[in-house]
């Protein structure tokens, strides 16, 4: 069981136990292949949830509870659909050749975030955690088939808080969160939604950055939506033929327990701090892309992710002021589509990801020899 240590963080105390494999690199560890071809993280992130300890599978480029005076960056890479938590990592770890000298100083971290529909080729362990219909992208509850339940925003919460810990990472500066497709519609909500930054990072000196990678949809603070035949024009729409447009996680109303349980609302002024870079493929523009949302309440964002991802950053200048792109932007990538592959290796993702050469917000915009 190894040696454990109690935390507190949002209310919930948990348990930091030592990982199941301490004298191998876990990304060269051993993965379970499922019958679909998806892969099983090695490694178990412990969960303490009402005296109850749940474990989320994530996969890693170095162990997460040892020492290293090196690290100064930590990444975590959230998956899509899939869920491809240890394809992320290697993806990551391949950008990372692009920027020896910082990815050598970088702990990279792929939580798997699996669900009804993927879990049950895999052998699971009783307590790996696991959701239902995909709500773990947007901060919802563990299935309730197990005995105990938790958001997935919480677990980031916590699995956060344990590497900031600076007797792990005494030289730790900035955790970058990326996501990708759905990944990058959980980073849009998490940001918008966890404390942690507020509370645990910025105390202790660490910076944080948000990636959100070609999302179907982003999370809106007001009932305002794009004016139909324009990109830049913001009102409240009829919404007599899509009732819940405004619902959670489109919109501010009908929020997940994790919300209630840190405020009872989405962040709206921190979400105007925080770092986030929007970063979208210039060829992501398939309005038929069979993997698109395209219920009202997304059509209500835009016709495409690309397009969607072009009135995002509009609404939040519309909504936060000019001032907004001092700390965010919207970056598109040339030449690129729904590609989590292409997007993190393109010289931008390498940007972001890495700041190499050198970190690439410039008086609020993206240096020019990266467009």
């Amino acid at each position: 069981m190894g040696s454990c240590k109690v935390y507190q963080f949002g209310g919930l105390k948990w348990a930091h136990r030592v990982a199941r494999s301490v004298l191998v690199g876990c990304a060269s560890l051993l993965l379970t292949m499922g019958v679909d071809g998806l892969e099983l993280s090695p490694e178990r992130f412990p969960i303490t949830v009402d005296g109850m300890t749940m474990e989320l599978p994530y996969s890693c480029s170095q162990p997460i509870d040892q020492p290293d005076m090196r690290i100064n960056r930590i990444i975590v890479a959230v998956h899509g659909r899939g869920p491809e938590a240890p394809a992320y990592l290697k993806r990551i770890l391949e950008a990372g050749k692009q920027a020896p000298s910082q990815s050598r100083r970088t702990l990279v971290i792929a939580p798997q975030l699996l669900d009804d529909g993927n879990h049950t080729e895999m052998t699971l362990d009783e307590n790996d955690i696991y959701w239902t219909s995909g709500v773990s992208f947007w901060g919802g509850l563990s299935t309730g088939k197990q005995a105990r339940r938790v958001s997935s925003f919480e677990i980031l919460d916590q699995l956060l808080a344990s590497v900031s810990n600076r007797t792990l990472f005494p030289r730790l500066e900035r955790i970058v969160i990326i996501g990708h497709s759905a990944g990058g519609q959980f980073v849009n909500r998490y940001a918008a939604s966890s404390p942690f930054e507020d509370k645990v990072a910025s105390p202790a000196g660490i910076s944080l950055r948000y990636i959100v990678c070609n999302p179907s949809t982003c999370v809106y603070f007001t009932p305002e939506r794009v004016v139909p035949g324009t990109t830049t024009q913001f009102a409240v729409p009829d919404f007599s033929d899509c009732e819940n447009y405004n619902h959670y996680g489109y919109g501010p109303e009908k929020l997940y327990s994790y919300h209630r349980e840190n405020g009872g609302a989405l962040l709206r002024d921190s979400y105007a701090s925080r770092n986030v870079i929007y970063m979208v493929g210039a060829e992501d523009n398939d309005s038929r892309d069979s993997s698109l949302s395209n219920s009202c309440r997304a059509k209500m964002q835009g016709r495409t992710r690309l397009q969607r991802a072009t009135i995002y950053f509009n609404y939040l200048k519309h909504l936060f002021g000019a001032e907004i792109a001092e700390r965010q932007t919207l970056v598109v990538v040339p030449g690129v589509g729904h590609s989590s592959r292409q997007i993190f290796k393109s010289k931008q993702g390498v940007a972001y990801l890495f700041d190499y050469p050198g970190d690439p917000m410039e008086n609020g915009r993206l240096r020019e020899n990266l467009e």
